[in-house]
């Protein structure tokens, strides 16, 4: 699975007999993951003087990002909006404190990004209007398989510890009784 991230996995190993009777070792081992896709939170924000007109220029701006983002190549179901919020503007320095105006602000979250093409992502988002990035996140597309890598390494270390352990407190060593991922 490469260099970079760490996966660590801890696997505990049981021999569950007779209460007197009873072996547990532990195994962990770590594998290195390489990030190679990203997921980018952008934050599509619009103020304006009614709530109505908010709504409506935060469609408008909200379909242009969207609309740019497919346009680097994105899959549409890649594209989701993720929250939506719209506020009042107050004047506080105001007895009244009058509004004044609303503000919305819209979090899009892209995901499956292969990592390559999250920088000329971000750029031509924000030359589109995108006037934030909430977060970039990396993650590896070959998770699982490394995570099932993983499990197996913690499991020989556990399984090699076993042996020496019933030999020195003089217990033979019957098939492991009970198996449990703590990772």
């Amino acid at each position: 699975c490469g260099a970079g991230a760490q996966m660590p996995d801890t696997l505990k190993v049981q021999n569950v007999g007779a209460a007197e009777n009873v072996i547990t070792v532990t195994g962990r081992e770590e594998v290195k993951v390489v990030p190679d896709m990203a997921q980018i939170e952008y934050a599509v924000y619009t103020r304006e003087d009614t709530a109505a007109a908010c709504q409506e220029k935060k469609a408008n701006d909200l379909n242009a990002a969207i609309e740019t983002l497919k346009g680097t190549g994105e899959e549409e179901t890649s594209i989701q909006t993720s929250s939506y919020g719209l506020s009042p503007i107050r004047n506080w320095n105001s007895d009244k404190q009058e509004i004044t105006g609303y503000a919305m602000t819209t979090s899009l979250t892209v995901s499956d990004i292969p990592i390559d093409n999250a920088g000329t992502i971000i750029t031509r988002s924000v030359a589109a209007g995108v006037k934030g990035t909430n977060s970039v996140s990396y993650f590896s597309s070959s998770y699982d398989a490394c995570y099932q890598e993983a499990l197996k390494a913690a499991l020989a270390v556990a399984t090699a510890k076993a042996p020496a352990l019933a030999e020195g407190d003089a217990q033979t060593l019957p098939r492991a009784g009970h198996v449990e991922d703590s990772g």
